[in-house]
Order: structure tokens, then C-alpha cells, then sequence
């Protein structure tokens, strides 16, 4: 039997919040309303993941029903799984693109159905064209399941289509239910050797914490604000950690390792979350902010040049601008879907190959502005396409930042 969430009463997180909220700065009645708003997304996203699929099961699915005598389909096709069905349909998790190379047919990846994937595979694969000395073009092909065609709408019209068909051409049937399969095993990445069987959700959601933290910190703590204060750290664990509670309630296992000690040395207690999912939250959106403000200062100063400096400002874009917008676009990924294991071989993500981004430089609280942006440009360097001309382009940059 499912757990009904929330566990606990309006009254309740109110009383959770109340003492971190005052901590930093915030009306815990008028804070508990908005969190409760919240709450209910986290609820969304917990129930979503726990009904949701797992990639095995939704290919094993698919083949359990072509294996079934033709008297038989009908009836299996009628009551085929939602993810099963969508994936017919060539949505969500199927693919409905594939990204190749303009030379030849080398296949890149795939392009599921899914519009902030789909964006987010796009932009990384334009900075790994750039970052491979390719020109930034491939092919799109459009993957077709056979039934996509048609414009169906919705899945049980979709289903009942399809049991109408088999009942006449179950031949018909099996070669689209088989073709979906062929499709999907990779998609998914289900081939011999890479047997780790995960949800389809895997690698297109967050994690249902991370998700949560990152609403909590639009809320409290919106990115343009800078990089959160150390000395508050204990009282943002104590709220996310309220709401975790208000909607769990005690029984939820604490997940993870959480840091058993704040920052100022006193002991906490035990989190319903893994406290390292807010480090993580939280440095993504920092390193974002910096990137943001140092692209909104570059580019007024590039584009401001007269336009005698045309192959200066193709440099600038080239060397300066361009490497800190894939710099953020690809944190801005990771932030997206929660992937924090950007390092790790084994994950297996629908955006495809990660973009790998440079160390974020340190900086001092006297840096001006512009000494900020340059420490970023040195520090992206690895990002410009075709390498940096360590003869040529320090005067280049002085066009837009004069030293």
C-alpha cells in the first residue's frame, strides 16, 4: 500500500521551518504557504518516478507480446504499459532523432522525445564539434516507429489501433512492435555487458531531493544573489530537511551519507536527505551565476566595436565568449537533470557524451569585475575551438578589456 503524501499538516511544516526560516531572514507562516506549493511538486515528481518503468521492462514488455500467438495479440496490445505505448508512438523514451555526422553516416546520438532533453542533447553536441575542430553542422534524421505517422493522440486510442490492426495483420504489428525493440535496446544502451537496469526516468529527471532543492533555493535563495554563505548552511539543511519531513514524515530512511557536523562545529541531527545533493545543487548554481554575469559583461564589449574590428570580434567570439557559453551550458545540463557524476563512465545518459569542463578558477574578494572575466577565459581555454593563440590573442583581448 502506498504511503499518502504529504505525511503531515500545513501546521506541521509551518513548525518544521520555523526556527531556519527566522535564521535566514524569512516570515516562516508566509514561507510554509509557498513551500507547501512546493511540496506538491515533490510529490509529483516522487509518485512519477515511483510509477514510472524501468528500461528492461518496458523492451521486455514489448517482446513478451510478439512472442504471443496471433489469437493473443489483440488482447496484449490493448493492455500494453503507458511507457511501452509511448514508445511506439516514437515519444518519450524513444527516440524520435538521430544526430550523424555530415561526412559519411557516423552515428553520433540519439534525440529522444523529450523537449528539454532533446535542447540540452543538441546544445552539448555543438560544443563537443567545436571541441573536436569539426564544423558545427550534422545530420538530423527523423526515426519513424511506423505508428507515429499517423497522429494518434493518445495512448489508448493508440492501443486500440493497434489491437484492431492485429486482429487483421498481426504480422504488420509484430514488424512495428520489432522495430520499436531494435529502437529502444539502443536508446537504452541494453546490450550485452551494460546490464545495469534502470528506470526510464534514470538520466531524465533529477533526483526527486535535487529536484526539491533546487525549487527551495529559487525561493530562498534565487542564483543572481551570489554564492550562499557558509555560516547559513546549517539552517538551508534545516529547511530542505523540513519539507522532506513534512512530506515523509519519520519513517523515510536517511539517504546517503549526510555531513554530520555543520559548518560551525555543533552537531545536527539526523537528515531525511543526502546532504551532499544540496553541496552539489548549490555549487552548479554558483559556478552558473558567475558564468552568467561574465557573458552579460563580454558581450556588450564585443559587440560594441566598430565594425572596422570585424576579425577581432570573430576572435573574441571564438576564444572569449563562445568557450564560457558551452561552460555554462553544460553545467547548466547537469544542473537540469541532476547529473552529478559528470566523471563517472557507468551513467548512461539520454543528452550523450558529457562535455568536460574546466576547473572554476578561485577568486579573491578584491577581484574586480573584468580581472573575474579574464581568469574565466584563461580558465576555458581548453573550450576554444581550434586551440588559443598564446602569441596573438592576449592583444586581441585587450580590444574589449583594456589593461
Amino acid at each position: 500500500m502506498k504511503q499518502a503524501l504529504p505525511y503531515w499538516s500545513l501546521e506541521n511544516l509551518e513548525v518544521f521551518i520555523a526556527e531556519s526560516a527566522t535564521a535566514l531572514g524569512l516570515k516562516p507562516r508566509f514561507l510554509a504557504v509557498q513551500l507547501e506549493s512546493i511540496a506538491k511538486e515533490y510529490i509529483a515528481a516522487i509518485e512519477n518516478y515511483r510509477d514510472s518503468a524501468t528500461r528492461g521492462e518496458v523492451v521486455r514488455s514489448l517482446a513478451e507480446v510478439i512472442e504471443l500467438p496471433d489469437n493473443r495479440l489483440p488482447g496484449a496490445i490493448s493492455i500494453l504499459g503507458m511507457d511501452a505505448t509511448r514508445a511506439l508512438m516514437g515519444r518519450f523514451p524513444n527516440a524520435f532523432l538521430r544526430f550523424t555526422g555530415i561526412d559519411g553516416d557516423q552515428h553520433l546520438t540519439w534525440v529522444v522525445d523529450d523537449e528539454a532533453i532533446a535542447l540540452a542533447t543538441f546544445k552539448s553536441r555543438m560544443a563537443l564539434q567545436s571541441l573536436s575542430g569539426q564544423p558545427n553542422l550534422i545530420k538530423v534524421k527523423l526515426q519513424r516507429t511506423g505508428i507515429d505517422f499517423f497522429n494518434l493522440g493518445e495512448e489508448d486510442k493508440v492501443r486500440a489501433y493497434l489491437a484492431a490492426v492485429a486482429s487483421f495483420d498481426p504480422g504488420l504489428v509484430r514488424e512495428v512492435v520489432g522495430s520499436t525493440i531494435k529502437l529502444l535496446t539502443d536508446v537504452f544502451e541494453l546490450h550485452p555487458g551494460n546490464a545495469r537496469n534502470i528506470k526510464v526516468l534514470d538520466g531524465a529527471r533529477a533526483n526527486v531531493d535535487w529536484q526539491l532543492i533546487n525549487l527551495i533555493l529559487d525561493l530562498v535563495w534565487p542564483m543572481e544573489r551570489g554564492e550562499f554563505h557558509s555560516r547559513k548552511m546549517k539552517h538551508l539543511r534545516e529547511l530542505v530537511n523540513g519539507v522532506v519531513r513534512y512530506v515523509w514524515g519519520e519513517t523515510r530512511p536517511r539517504r546517503g551519507a549526510p555531513s554530520r557536523e555543520d559548518d560551525g562545529g555543533e552537531k545536527e541531527g539526523n537528515l531525511l536527505f543526502d546532504s551532499m545533493l544540496l553541496s552539489g545543487v548549490l555549487t552548479l548554481r554558483h559556478q552558473i551565476n558567475s558564468l552568467t554575469q561574465a557573458l552579460e559583461d563580454i558581450e556588450p564589449r564585443i559587440r560594441g566595436l566598430d565594425n572596422e574590428f570585424g576579425d577581432i570580434v570573430t576572435r573574441l567570439d571564438t576564444i572569449a565568449y563562445y568557450p564560457l557559453l558551452d561552460w555554462k551550458r553544460e553545467l547548466e545540463r547537469r544542473l537540469l537533470f541532476g547529473d552529478y557524476r559528470p566523471k563517472s563512465p557507468g551513467v548512461r545518459r539520454y543528452t550523450g557524451e558529457v562535455v568536460t569542463t574546466p576547473l572554476m578558477p578561485r577568486f579573491k574578494k578584491h577581484d574586480d569585475a573584468v580581472t573575474r572575466i579574464l581568469a574565466l577565459i584563461e580558465a576555458a581555454s581548453p573550450l576554444v575551438k581550434g586551440g588559443r593563440n598564446t602569441e596573438k590573442d592576449p592583444a586581441v583581448l585587450k580590444h574589449a578589456f583594456p589593461i
